[in-house]
């Protein structure tokens, strides 16, 4: 579930997933950075890391954190065996 408002700028996110303890305060900087983009982003580590200036080990530490919690599924399709896109889903709470 993704609320945001393009009208007053705003994204709604609960506040037990911002004190969500369990996953690091960039894991949670970086989910909700995802949520103020427009729902029909096509989002990678690497348009990550140009969006916000992080690095490499940052973004995809952060984004396998928000995996194992389940604020974000990456769904990969396959074609011939070689990943030909990747559809990620993003959650505010789970």
């Amino acid at each position: 579930m993704i609320q945001n408002n393009k009208l007053t700028n705003t994204v709604v996110i609960p506040i037990k997933t911002l004190q969500n303890r369990d996953i690091s305060l960039e894991a949670r900087g970086l989910l909700a950075f995802i949520l103020s983009l427009a729902p029909k982003w096509n989002l990678s580590v690497s348009l990550l890391m140009d969006m916000t200036g992080e690095g490499y080990d940052v973004i995809r530490a952060s984004v396998q954190e928000l995996e194992k919690y389940g604020y974000i599924v990456r769904k990969r399709r396959n074609k011939e065996g070689k990943i030909i896109s990747t559809e990620w889903e993003v959650y505010t709470r789970v």
